[in-house]
């Protein structure tokens, strides 16, 4: 068998191993999901892997107040938390909409964006990875028109099975290339809402260094662009998930005025200390093994070694 078929058979195994578990995942209850993804989470924290070098040196560059302890413990909430969100995700997909919402506890500032959708200037959902954000964004969608972005997984045998799920309520997704930047900017002029992961770090040439918990990240200007462009408001969401499989709480959180900024580097600047002071509120659900300093500026240190 030569390297291309093992490398093809290796993927369709990969890939029909995530169904089986997804399809899994949806039969069991939420606590159970948590439960199971707790372990993973667990066991992934235990193994020198790649995502507890991350999450330590993330955790140690944008939080040096708190001490080595408090570092290593947050770093293991952290992977925990994300064993979590793997384990739910089959739920997210495929759960019915009134059985989802039936875990949604509270939400906490909706009228933001009902008072700024009555502007008919459109509005930017920024939710940055921060608890359970694909809850957010099947959330938002059932009760606002909404375009996204999306890019296809790695495995794209599942691309069917997440793009059905992420617009089974309403979500309109598009490319992440020129055509889907133009389904954004369309959708705001019709005053309608568009959500953005706004913590990833943008293809070369799609961002500027700002700072992210005061280190240099090479961050987007997308939605700096759009909210100058269109006056649409900007508004930061997440969504906390509580302890022993309890559900979720939402909370939505207007944006600085400086995110209207004319100076794009004041407004990305903006913007990185709102998705800051949200990911402070809970610390312990943010994604902290994504490489958000991969790119640095010319002659600064590697965060990554």
């Amino acid at each position: 068998m030569s390297l291309t078929q093992k490398t093809g058979a290796k993927r369709r195994f990969e890939a029909r191993l995530a169904r089986s578990l997804l399809k899994i995942f949806t039969r069991l209850p939420l606590r159970r999901c948590h439960q199971i993804g707790s372990i993973i989470g667990w066991l992934a924290y235990l193994m020198p892997t790649k995502l507890y070098r991350h999450a330590i040196a993330n955790v140690r560059v944008c939080l040096p107040h708190l001490s080595q302890k408090q570092q290593g413990a947050l770093v293991r909430k952290s992977i925990i938390e994300t064993g979590k969100t793997l384990a739910e995700a089959g739920p997210l997909l495929f759960w019915k909409t009134d059985y989802i919402e039936q875990h949604i506890n509270s939400v906490e500032g909706e009228d933001l964006i009902r008072q700024a959708m009555r502007q008919r200037s459109g509005v930017i959902i920024a939710f940055p990875h921060v608890g359970a954000w694909e809850l957010l964004s099947l959330f938002c969608s059932r009760r606002y028109p909404m375009t996204t972005l999306y890019r296809k997984p790695r495995l794209q045998e599942l691309d069917s099975i997440v793009k059905q799920g992420r617009e089974r309520f309403g979500a309109r997704l598009v490319q992440t290339d020129a055509s889907g930047v133009r389904a954004l900017l369309e959708a705001l002029n019709r005053g309608e809402t568009i959500g953005l992961l706004p913590d990833q770090e943008p293809p070369q040439g799609c961002g500027v260094f700002a700072p992210f918990f005061d280190v240099s990240a090479y961050s987007m200007t997308l939605v700096s662009q759009l909210a100058r462009r269109t006056g649409a408001s900007v508004v930061i969401g997440y969504a906390r998930r509580l302890s022993r499989g309890a559900g979720y709480n939402i909370y939505f959180r207007m944006a600085s005025d400086d995110i209207h900024d004319p100076s794009t580097d004041n407004s990305v600047n903006a913007l990185n200390r709102d998705i800051a002071q949200c990911i402070r509120e809970v610390p312990e659900q943010y994604q902290w093994i994504y490489k958000r300093f991969r790119k640095r500026p010319a002659g600064a240190q590697p965060v990554y070694t």
